[in-house]
């Protein structure tokens, strides 16, 4: 169940309808599978620089959350999504306590996206790297401001290991059910749904993927369904709606992975078609699949002819198989889900505030962004704290 308005999360929990006018879309003729694409493709940037900077996984997902929030209220098109990456990381460091040096952050993002080694990266002291400071200090504020200075979060981090504690699974399910969490960050479940709803989507998940059967342990409930445990509000239909999502994630990366299209990471989690139509049956009646007509929109410099521009009175494009997703979950909606997740107040940026853009930063090297594994590969997994280690 979401949060009712009013509630202090309910402005950025967006019903299905709401996903398809963001200004990515209304405004500048984005299909939602486009700027899926441009969230997922910039939530494994993120994640890959994260991981180059050493943060910890909160951080991490601290700055992913913020890039979903912002492109909620602003478009690719206006702001570049490598600043505005840097700009969710910079910010995602000071607000989680684990803060970085902005030249450090731009230094690796900038080796990430330009696929280029440190001695290529622009001296701290030359204009180019001075330039590149500047705007992500501008970001900053722009970020701050749509954000309406809400930074802090909830994770499902907390809920996902007590509930695993209580039941007694082994550390090998709460490392399955943390990575499916790690992995949420890449699509729009952060703007759907809870953080213990997603916990208990993670927990489904780790369950459908092992065949395990889930209890419920609190004392006088073991009647009761399960993920109750972990959110008393929540409903069955959340939470299967929820793993899908994420499911979803996991065909479109094996589908990017097949094509070998540039700059695309693998996820926490290696599953094959077959593990995934298994687990979607697990959990739950089947979903329509996401569309296949994905763009490759990895953070390499754009082509000229590829940028993304503004065009007057541009229309939302769609495709059959979008309309049929949409007519699907908007028929699986609860009756009562209208209003359920009440609408965001948009808000501006200054007037001043220029469009954020490298259009003028030559690349390095080739210009593509090369994985740092080969495609088939798994990213290195984010680790469960150690037995008796506070949650994060």
């Amino acid at each position: 169940m979401t949060p009712a308005p009013g509630t202090s999360r309910a402005p950025w929990l967006l019903t299905w309808e709401e996903l398809h006018r963001m200004p990515s879309q209304a405004v500048d003729g984005f299909s939602y599978q486009k700027e899926e694409s441009y969230r997922c493709s910039t939530a494994s940037f993120i994640q890959e620089v994260g991981r180059a900077l050493r943060f910890p996984q909160l951080s991490i997902s601290t700055a992913l959350v913020y890039m979903h929030r912002f492109y909620a209220r602003k478009s690719f098109v206006e702001y570049d999504r490598f600043i505005t990456a840097c700009t969710c990381l910079l910010l995602g460091g000071k607000v989680e306590e684990t803060p970085k040096k902005l030249k450090d952050v731009l230094h690796q993002a900038y080796q990430k996206r330009f696929n280029c080694s440190a001695k290529d990266v622009p001296d701290p002291d030359s204009r180019k790297f001075w330039e590149l400071r500047e705007q992500v200090l501008v970001s900053e504020r722009v970020l701050l401001q749509t954000l309406g200075f809400e930074l802090q979060l909830e994770h499902p981090y907390r809920e996902l290991l007590a509930y695993i504690k209580s039941v007694a699974m082994p550390r090998e399910f709460a490392q399955l059910a943390w990575n499916f969490v790690n992995d949420s960050y890449r699509t729009l479940v952060c703007l759907q749904y809870d953080h213990k709803t997603v916990a208990a989507a993670a927990v489904a998940l780790a369950a459908a993927h092992n065949q395990q059967t889930l209890s419920n342990p609190i004392k006088g409930h073991e009647d009761e369904p399960w993920y109750r445990a972990i959110s008393p509000d929540t409903t069955e239909a959340d939470v299967f709606a929820c793993a899908h999502t994420i499911i979803d994630f996991y065909e479109l990366i094996g589908l990017q992975m097949a094509a070998d299209e540039p700059g695309k990471e693998g996820a926490h989690v290696n599953l094959s078609p077959a593990e995934l139509e298994r687990m979607r049956a697990s959990t739950g009646s089947s979903s329509l699949r996401a569309t296949t007509e994905h763009a490759s929109t990895s953070l390499a410099p754009d082509a000229p002819d590829a940028k993304p521009t503004r065009t007057p009175d541009a229309k939302p494009s769609s495709s059959a198989a979008a309309d049929a997703i949409i007519a699907k979950r908007a028929r699986d909606e609860p009756a009562d889900g209208d209003g359920a997740r009440a609408k965001h107040a948009r808000g501006d940026a200054p007037a001043s505030a220029p469009a954020h853009t490298l259009a003028n930063t030559p690349p390095r090297g080739d210009g593509n962004v090369a994985p740092s594994k080969p495609a088939s590969a798994v990213l290195q997994r984010e680790r469960v704290p150690a037995a008796g280690a506070p949650a994060p």
